[in-house]
Formats: C-alpha cells, structure tokens, sequence
C-alpha cells in the first residue's frame, strides 16, 4: 500500500501541468448537458454547452428531469451567447423545460449556451436524475437547420459534501489526493465510494472528476490558493 500511495502521489505531481483528459471528441458540433453535485434541499447548477459550433442563430432545447427529486429554479442565457433573445419555460413546467433563444446573425463561440438551476427536493442521498435532451432544434441566419449532437447530464445527490475529503474519514489529508489519483489511474479498479466521495472530489465544481482537480487538491493540501 505505501508503495500505491508514493505512486499515486508522483502521478498527482506530474499532471498538474497536464491538459485536461476530456478533450473534444471529434469535429462533429455537439451539445452537452454538464453533472452537478449536490446535497438534499440545496440547489445545483447545470451548463448546455455547445463545441465546435458552425454558427447558429437560433436554438429550442426541450430538457427532462425526474419531478421527484428536482425542481426548477431559475435560468439564464450562457457566455456564447452574447446576442439575442433567451426564454425559458421553466416555472410554468413540471418535469420537463424549453429554452429558446434567437438572434439576428450567427453566433460562433464554443461556450455555455444555457445555464439551469434546479432545487433538490427532500430526496434521499446516493440518488440521481437524469437531465436528459428530449428534442431539440437548431439553425442559422439562412434559415438553415443545424444537426447538432446531444449528449444528456445527471445531477447526482450527495450527502454533506466536504471539498476535498475523497475517503470521506471527515480529514483533508495525503489520503484524498491517494484516492483521487487511484481513481483517475483506473476508476474501475479504484473506484469513489459514493457520489458524495464523488462530489468531494469535484473540486471545480464542473461535474466531473478529473486531473484538475486532483491539481486544485494538492494546492489546496498545500495551503495555495
């Protein structure tokens, strides 16, 4: 086991400089709903993110989610839209949202299209809902249509998170960055043991756990901000 731990911990140095591991796959434009972490009767927010983006002008995004254990707060328009007229249905809505939005010529940027919050209900921890792409329409200032791929999300639910705590023993210690570094190596031999020992090391808050945040862990570790 010290034999893991001192290569675990090698591995956590070296990636720091590394680029992130979740690369844009292909050339194909796609849409992406982001995970959130999140406790019982607290809130998360999730981004609709669009890459490799030919230029749209309009968009209508139909998003599911389960009633039971979210419910919708607020919306908003995200940073690559810097133009235009965004709506979203989301208060008049029971398990489902449609967020449009339209603008006179084209918009290019790889960024956050549309940014969610929803509310936990009283839902028990170690559960999840899907927040799933039911239909979805996109074009540009030619009156084209756009074929766009779309890939779902999930908000998973926690119990209370600690930042940094991936063993979930209550301490911030060489330990976390061990289990987050085993996990990242190979996640199916090393698995989180929960999607609360997930949340913690969800150190950026993006919904996934990946090399930056085993980097954010050691800072944090080290007493830099």
């Amino acid at each position: 086991m010290k034999f893991k731990k001192l290569f675990a911990y090698a591995a956590a140095l070296l990636v720091i400089g590394s680029t992130n591991a979740y690369a844009e796959n292909g050339v194909n434009p796609q849409i992406n709903v982001s995970g959130a972490y999140a406790e019982p009767w607290g809130f998360a927010e999730v981004k609709i993110d669009i890459k490799n983006n030919p230029g749209i002008s309009a968009f209508s995004i139909n998003l599911s989610y389960d009633e039971e254990i979210l419910e919708f707060a607020d919306a908003r328009c995200g940073n690559g839209l810097t133009n235009g007229t965004f709506f979203c249905n989301g208060s008049r809505s029971g398990k489902s949202i449609k967020a449009v939005w339209s603008n006179a010529s084209d918009m290019y940027l790889n960024d956050d299209i549309a940014v969610i919050r929803f509310k936990v209900k009283n839902a028990e921890a170690e559960t999840s809902s899907a927040l799933k792409i039911e239909d979805s329409e996109f074009g540009n200032s030619h009156l084209e249509p756009v074929e766009i791929e779309t890939h779902d999300g999930e908000i998973k639910i926690a119990r209370e998170i600690l930042p940094g705590d991936a063993d979930e023993n209550g301490i911030i210690d060489i330990n976390d960055i061990v289990t987050i570094n085993l996990y990242l190596l190979d996640n199916h031999i090393y698995p989180l043991s929960s999607y609360t020992a997930e949340a913690n090391c969800d150190m950026d808050g993006n919904g996934i756990v990946e090399i930056t945040d085993s980097a954010i862990m050691i800072n944090k570790l080290c007493g830099i901000d």
